[in-house]
């Protein structure tokens, strides 16, 4: 099944209007949550890989999961090692992305990420280093994975919706104003 996500992934990428060299897939969520609902997990969704951090880069030949050492076993235990490479987060034999990107992609191409997910942070300096190689990052106004799954009518789950619950005075210190619309 991941071939079949990832073959589906790299049709959309083929088909923006400036076909995509590769594709980010951050572990990540609008609002850079520590920890992300389901219908979030896109990384996790294509890859198999279930850790809780990790950044996914797909091209037409090459899909990688940068991923710290708390996950390099289960990273190996959940994923297809024939279709997915392992690159083990700040060992010094490992390329960051941006190295690994800027090395591995010909000059001129587009890189592409849902801006929603990749925070400023991250965006700057991968940016940064893509156009110094002659290289772009752009933002793609809707996120493959999402429409990955709508093509192979696996949706996504539902957004959870679940009730906000003030907390009381002896736990906050302060009274939270009373806002009225």
């Amino acid at each position: 099944m991941s071939l079949q996500k990832l073959t589906a992934l790299r049709t959309l990428m083929a088909s923006q209007p400036t076909a995509l060299a590769a594709y980010i897939v951050p572990t990540a969520d609008a609002h850079n949550s520590e920890y992300i609902a389901p219908v979030d997990a896109r990384r996790e969704w294509l890859s198999g890989f279930t850790g809780s951090a990790g950044t996914a880069v797909v091209t037409a030949t090459a899909a990688l999961v940068w991923t710290d050492g708390r996950y390099y076993t289960q990273f190996e235990k959940e994923t297809d090692p024939v279709i997915w490479t392992l690159m083990k987060q700040s060992l010094p034999d490992t390329p960051t992305m941006e190295k690994w990107l800027t090395s591995n992609l010909t000059e001129g191409a587009t890189v592409g990420v849902d801006p929603f997910v990749m925070s400023r942070e991250t965006w700057s300096p991968l940016q940064t280093a893509l156009t110094k190689a002659n290289m772009q990052l752009v933002a793609v106004p809707k996120n493959l994975v999402d429409e990955a799954r709508i093509q192979l009518n696996d949706p996504s789950p539902d957004r959870p919706h679940n009730p906000i619950i003030p907390l009381p005075l002896k736990y906050t210190g302060e009274l939270a104003p009373l806002l009225v619309y």
